[in-house]
C-alpha cells in the first residue's frame, strides 16, 4: 500500500462497496421513493417483494440505472430457488474459479450455482472483470439457459426484429423462447429493434425476472386449459392412462398466461374445453426424463395425473422418437402399421405421414 494515502484507500473501498451494494440492500419495495408512477412499478415491486432484486439503499431502487452482472446472476439463481440447494458445497466446488476471477463474496455462492446449472461459464466470469454491466443479448441467454433452452444455432431473421441480423445466431433460441413465453414483447406485434448490445436498465430487468417468475410457476397455483377433440391414432403401446388421469396430444404452451392447451383423443365431445388447476409442485417427465412444465412440445402425447381435481404430474412421450428394431410385419392400408421387435418386445406402431423409416442408412 506504499504510495497510497488513507483517503485513496478509503475511496477504493467505497468504490468496491458501491459496485456490489445492490446485493446487500433493502428488499421492501414499499420504502422506495423513486418508483411511484414508473412504467415498471408493478414489476419492480414484484421482483423486490419476491426476493429476486433489492434496492440500492433503503429508499432508492434506481430504476433507470444499468443492471450489473452479479446482480443479474443473483436474481436468476434466486428465481431457480438456489437458496434451497446446498450452496456451500456448490461454492466449494468452484472456489478456485471464483477466487481467480475475483467474484465478490456476496455473489459467490449464486455465481457458483449458475455455473453448476450451466447458465454461465468461467469465460463469463473472466469477462465480468472488465465488463461490469449486463447486456440485453446476454441476459436473454442466461434466462434461456435457466429454462433449459438448448444451445442450438438458428437464423436471427426468424425473430422479426428490424435489427435481427445484429443478433448472434447462438442467442436466437433463447430469445425466441422468451418471446414465445411472453417474457419478451413479441416483435411481430410491437415491432422495433432488439438492440442486442445495449445494457439493461434495472427497471427492464425487473420486468424480465417478474415475467420469468410467472413462467417458472413458483408463486401460487397455475391452470391448464385442456381442449377435447379428434386427433390422429396414438401408438397403442404408449403411455397407459391411470384411473385418475386424462390423456391427449399437447398443442401449445402458453405460460405467459400460465396455461397449456391439449387435444384429447377421448373423454368428451369434440371442442369441449375443461380447465384444470396445476399444483406448483407438479412433476413432469418426457420419455422417462424429468423436465420442466413448459418444455413439452407440439404433438407430445401427455398423460395428466389428477388428485382432488388438480394436476399433480404430467407424463409424456415425444412426438418424434428414433426406434431401432427388427421388422416383423408391415400392414398397408388406409392406416399403415409396422410390427417390430425391440429388445425382445414386439410392438405394432402406426406409420404416420411424417414417419421416416430407414434401412442401412437409406429411406
Amino acid at each position: 500500500m506504499k504510495g497510497l494515502s488513507k483517503k485513496s484507500i478509503f475511496a477504493s473501498i467505497l468504490c468496491v462497496m458501491f459496485l456490489f451494494c445492490n446485493i446487500y440492500a433493502d428488499t421492501d419495495s414499499s420504502k422506495f421513493t423513486d418508483i411511484k408512477g414508473h412504467w415498471a412499478e408493478k414489476y419492480i415491486k414484484n421482483a423486490v417483494d419476491n426476493g429476486y432484486m433489492s434496492g440500492v439503499s433503503a429508499t432508492k431502487f434506481n430504476p433507470d440505472t444499468d443492471m450489473e452482472n452479479y446482480d443479474t446472476l443473483v436474481a436468476i439463481a434466486k428465481l431457480l430457488e438456489a437458496d434451497k440447494a446446498d450452496l456451500t458445497s456448490i461454492k466449494v466446488k468452484f472456489t478456485a474459479v471464483l477466487e481467480k476471477n475475483k467474484v465478490p463474496e456476496a455473489a459467490a455462492k449464486y455465481a457458483a450455482f449458475c455455473m453448476e446449472k450451466g447458465i454461465i461459464s468461467e469465460y463469463d466470469l473472466e469477462a465480468f472483470q472488465t465488463m461490469r454491466l449486463t447486456k440485453k443479448k446476454d441476459v436473454c441467454m442466461y434466462l434461456g439457459k435457466a429454462f433449459g433452452v438448448k444451445a442450438e444455432k438458428a437464423s436471427p431473421s426468424k425473430l422479426g426484429y428490424k435489427d435481427a441480423l445484429l443478433i448472434g445466431d447462438i442467442y436466437v433460441p433463447h430469445i425466441e423462447y422468451l418471446i414465445n413465453n411472453g417474457i419478451l414483447d413479441n416483435p411481430s406485434i410491437f415491432g422495433g429493434n432488439f438492440n442486442p448490445g445495449d445494457t439493461v436498465k434495472r427497471s427492464a430487468f425487473a420486468k424480465l425476472i417478474d415475467m420469468s417468475s410467472q413462467v417458472y410457476g413458483r408463486k401460487g397455483s397455475v391452470t391448464g386449459s385442456v381442449t377435447v377433440g379428434e386427433t390422429k391414432d396414438p401408438d397403442e403401446n404408449q403411455i397407459s392412462v391411470p384411473a385418475n388421469g386424462v390423456q391427449g396430444y399437447f398443442v401449445q404452451s402458453r405460460p405467459e398466461f400460465q396455461n397449456f392447451d391439449m387435444k384429447l383423443r377421448e373423454n368428451g365431445e369434440p371442442g369441449q374445453t375443461k380447465t384444470y388447476s396445476v399444483t406448483t409442485s407438479i412433476k413432469c417427465t418426457l420419455d422417462g426424463k424429468t423436465i420442466n412444465f413448459w418444455e413439452f412440445r407440439d404433438g407430445d402425447l401427455l398423460t395428466l395425473v389428477l388428485a382432488d381435481g388438480k394436476v399433480t404430474a404430467i407424463n409424456g412421450e415425444s412426438k418424434q422418437k428414433t426406434i431401432v428394431g427388427i421388422l416383423q410385419n408391415t400392414e398397408i392400408g388406409e392406416k399403415s402399421y409396422i410390427t417390430i421387435e425391440i429388445g425382445g418386445t414386439v410392438k405394432r406402431l402406426l406409420v404416420g405421414e411424417s414417419s421416416k423409416i430407414t434401412k442401412d442408412g437409406y429411406a
